[in-house]
């Protein structure tokens, strides 16, 4: 009998703490927001990979891709709120499970574009820049292998 009235409050506590905000969120909507965030994110680090190996002649537009790049990991913590991690999502549990982890993953994408950005606007040497940009590369991939399952 304890242990079926734990039960029960306990089924009560997540129901009343846990299906409000579930309800006021559409967790497909957001799966397929952060789908286009990152879409984006890889079109822009793409576009500078192919700019700076001298496939495309647009190095005026670097900037504003890692401008572009930069904005884009500023939003990506919004596009995971707690009951969005339902449904068809390449998001591991690790999202909501290490929410610690998870935003220091962000703070070092963050913190990389950043770097990136002003690495450009300051005409750095083309290793400088490199730098940059693998330091970009490291922070989505150490971002991914804990936070992202495999396609």
């Amino acid at each position: 009998m304890m242990l079926r009235n734990f039960l029960i409050g306990l089924s009560l506590a997540v129901l009343f703490t846990g299906t409000a905000q579930a309800d006021d969120i559409d967790a497909e909507a957001y799966i397929s927001y952060r789908e286009d965030l990152m879409q984006s994110a890889k079109v822009h680090n793409k576009a500078i990979s192919n700019i700076r190996k001298g496939k495309i002649a647009a190095t005026d537009s670097l900037v504003r891709h890692a401008r572009s790049l930069h904005e884009l990991s500023m939003m990506f913590a919004e596009a995971f709120p707690e009951g969005s991690d339902f449904g068809e999502t390449g998001a591991k549990e690790a999202v909501w499970n290490d929410p610690d982890g998870f935003k220091a993953a962000l703070e070092q994408n963050q913190s990389a574009t950043a770097a990136l950005v002003k690495a450009l606007q300051q005409d750095a040497d083309a290793a400088a820049v490199g730098e940059a940009v693998k330091a970009v590369g490291k922070s989505c991939k150490g971002c991914h292998k804990k936070f992202r399952s495999k396609d």
